[in-house]
């Protein structure tokens, strides 16, 4: 099987589809190349672990070797010219052709070496058979043969060397227990060959025209990891500056932090050893904002720490028996801090940053994590998992879509109202010590400074439009001009569609679809209907127009000690007749109209009717508490429409 007379190989064959440049597995790494590299590899190594009472150790250390020792390098070279003759009319191919030959004619090449330790190593490199980590990582495209709670189970992530190579080559060179093997792969394109065939696009430095790899340790790296199980990745072609070291740390740090502080990983970066005793110093100096945040949650003595299934029960919405999940299976870790982000860091198994859940509240300040450990659960979640692992769309879940949906909002809906349960105030007396001149400001744009309301249930101030409402020349009365008619019964049916949302929520983590887990993550949402606004603002500001002139009605939603009832409280900037305000409760994808049972206005009972309730008169810059109470099992989310009867 294996030869002493290695080459690279190009598969071809007559009539099969032509591949040029854009291969779309690299192009997903192109944009932060480097932050998707370490990310994917330790990913990766973590799925592999052998020994658990031991950390997986990764290491990324950069070199060069002369032109001259580049394995096949005469042939690799006459590659790149059939190339260049087959492409010569596209200008995107030449381009890529031309930088890779400058590459490959300098006198020095250099690599990436990233290796990893306490691995089973790429088993299957003896046989190659299929479905084995060695094939589906070097010969199988869009397969992976993962455990139900590994990292990945796309096989997507095997290109983000690629995507760090100016020549799109890696070597992988991997110890197993029958022995070390190595292999070159080169994502290259197709092209002509002189008998008339057609290379397939990708190519193998290997021990036969089968692709076989090749017996021993890769020739152009001295120092070998002698007989310690695992893998090493090297990284042809890698021409980075030396700014390449902090952002592997800081891709290393941002996403793994869970895993390094559980003392399941340990990375060293250019000889710079990150580890569960020192990182703490390394998130200080390269943790972003939201991961100091995070690592804090984990590191104060004043979290609080949550068995899901367990305390789903106490506050009497029990989560998880449907699926099969047990004690133990989910942690959810809360912290209330001033700093707080709102926001919870969704995990699985393996630590990995995935996505943050938002829209949770906006009036308490918080920052959690919520670690899915068990196997059963971690299995189901992955099933949801999108390829860059930023995402959980129950529609992934092919065995039952319409059960991998509960699974998933409820258990949202469980860290929202933990979060409530467990920091939730009331609001009625301390609003009204605050002094609503500090909760409502005059000035009608920013965020009051110091301003810390207790638990308000839909979250920031919005924004949306007051509806105009013409009433019927012939309905108007005396007494609707006097503000004492029954203004509510002549409106109803001029109010025609859905005023404008102005609560409408973002994904998980604000930059939807994202894959390159730079702090733009990809969210766990699309758009559906929430209730943050715009995250980090915390004046929702309501406008109609009137001559001309935007008008702005401050408004907060809070929870009151009653069970159903809810008071708003509003701050008009002009006077207002006749408004009809209408309650929404919102969901994860849309919103109902509130049932009402009943509506007063600082003591003064307001007639009724659906979701609507009629204020005759709204004072310019007086503070109006309204509380209404509706139909709804639990807490609600609420949401508010103004329009104004025009006469």
């Amino acid at each position: 099987m294996y030869s002493t007379k290695n080459l690279w190989n190009f598969p071809s064959a007559r009539g099969i589809q032509r591949e040029s440049i854009n291969d779309p597995g690299i192009e997903t790494f192109k944009d932060h190349p480097l932050n998707s590299l370490a990310r994917e590899i330790c990913q990766n190594s973590l799925d592999a672990r052998e020994d658990f009472n031991k950390p997986v150790t990764v290491t990324f250390d950069r070199f060069s070797i002369e032109s001259k020792d580049f394995p096949g390098i005469e042939k690799f070279r006459e590659n790149h010219e059939y190339a260049e003759q087959t492409w010569r009319d596209n200008s995107q191919a030449l381009e890529y052709i031309e930088k890779a030959k400058k590459v490959l004619n300098a006198p020095r090449i250099n690599f990436l070496k990233i290796s990893d330790y306490n691995t089973k190593g790429l088993l299957g490199a003896d046989t190659d058979k299929l479905g084995s980590p060695w094939s589906t990582l070097v010969k199988e495209v869009g397969s992976s043969n993962k455990s139900d709670t590994s990292g990945g189970s796309f096989g997507i992530g095997k290109f983000a060397p690629f995507a760090n190579s100016d020549i799109r080559t890696v070597f992988y060179a991997t110890c197993i227990p029958n022995g070390k093997f190595y292999i070159g792969v080169s994502k290259f394109m197709s092209f002509d060959t002189v008998n008339g065939e057609t290379t397939t696009g990708v190519g193998y430095y290997s021990s036969s025209i089968n692709s076989d790899p090749i017996r021993g340790h890769t020739p152009f790296y001295d120092e070998h990891r002698g007989d310690e199980h695992g893998t090493d990745v090297f990284v042809a072609g890698f021409n980075k500056d030396d700014t390449w070291i902090t952002e592997v740390i800081k891709s290393v740090i941002n996403n793994f932090f869970i895993t390094i502080w559980k003392g399941k990983l340990m990375v060293i970066v250019d000889g710079k050893e990150i580890n569960q005793n020192n990182l703490h110093k390394f998130i200080e100096k390269y943790g972003e904002k939201d991961t100091k945040g995070y690592y804090d949650v984990l590191t104060n003595e004043q979290t609080i720490k949550l068995d899901v299934v367990n305390y789903s029960k106490e506050m009497g919405e029990p989560y998880g028996e449907e699926f099969g999940y047990q004690e133990q299976d989910a942690q959810l870790y809360l912290l209330k801090t001033e700093t707080g982000n709102r926001r919870i860091l969704m995990t699985r198994s393996t630590g990995m940053w995935l996505f943050e859940q938002k829209n949770i509240s906006a009036s308490i300040f918080f920052t959690g994590i919520l670690m899915i450990e068990g196997d059963k659960m971690n299995s189901d979640f992955k099933k949801m998992e999108n390829p860059s692992h930023t995402e959980w769309s129950p529609e992934r879940y092919i065995e039952d879509p319409k059960k991998a949906k509960r699974m998933y909002e409820n258990l949202r809906k469980f860290n929202r109202n933990a979060v409530i349960s467990q920091f939730q105030e009331d609001t009625g007396e301390e609003m009204d010590a605050m002094g609503m001149s500090d909760f409502l400001p005059d000035n009608f744009g920013g965020n009051p400074s110091g301003l810390r309301p207790t638990e308000v249930f839909e979250t920031d101030f919005s924004r949306s439009n007051i509806k105009k409402i013409e009433l019927p020349k012939n309905k108007m009365s005396k007494d609707i001009q006097s503000d004492s008619g029954d203004v509510l019964t002549q409106v109803l049916d001029e109010i025609v569609g859905t005023p404008d949302d102005g609560d409408t929520g973002g994904g998980a983590n604000g930059n939807t679809g994202d894959n390159s887990h730079v702090r733009n993550h990809p969210g766990s949402g699309s758009g559906n209907l929430g209730v943050d606004g715009s995250e980090g603002n915390d004046i929702f500001t309501i406008y109609r127009q009137s001559k001309g002139k935007p008008v702005e009605v401050f408004h907060k939603v809070a929870v009151t000690k009653k069970p159903n009832e809810y008071q708003i409280i509003m701050k008009s900037s002009t006077n207002l007749k006749d408004v009809i305000i209408e309650i929404f409760t919102i969901g994860e994808v849309s919103k109902s109209k509130a049932i009402l049972y009943s509506a007063e206005l600082n003591g003064v009972e307001l007639k009724i009717r659906n979701n609507m309730i009629h204020i005759p008169f709204l004072k310019s810059k007086e503070v109006t508490h309204l509380k209404c109470s509706i139909s709804f099992d639990g807490l609600a989310r609420i949401g508010v429409n103004f329009n104004e009867a025009k006469k």
